[in-house]
């Protein structure tokens, strides 16, 4: 779908202008990366906080899969990870140093995901 037909589509949402503003940086993104022939790939990551909400919040989830849907409706390669990674045991999602960000164990896991959507979507030949 084309950024201007986006437009439509979402300008009846209370946070349209924050939608408007992250389609607009990603549209033109993927083109700087098209003029230079390759292939601009975006990956959704939730937090560890994020993936405990999609579960537990029905409020939380609706707005995800809007900024996801909305987000991902553009001509670009779009890659969310939330569903992949909610069906991971909880256990094998480590967390970094810092206690907010993924750990090394997770980090491999997020990479092999990426891995195989990439394959899927003909980035990486399989």
């Amino acid at each position: 779908m084309s950024f201007n037909s986006l437009l439509s589509s979402y300008s009846h949402f209370s946070d349209f202008p924050q939608i408007l503003a992250r389609l607009k940086i990603f549209e033109v993104m993927n083109e700087e990366v098209k003029r230079d022939r390759h292939k601009f790939v975006l990956v959704i990551l939730p937090t560890h906080r994020g993936l405990q909400l999609l579960q537990s919040d029905s409020t939380y989830h609706n707005n995800w899969y809007k900024m996801v849907s909305s987000t991902c409706a553009l001509e670009l390669i779009c890659i969310d990870l939330s569903q992949d990674l909610q069906k991971l045991p909880a256990g094998q999602l480590d967390r970094g140093y810092d206690g907010t960000h993924y750990g090394p164990k997770a980090n491999q896991l997020i990479a092999e995901l990426i891995r195989k959507r990439l394959e899927l979507e003909g980035v990486l030949p399989r």
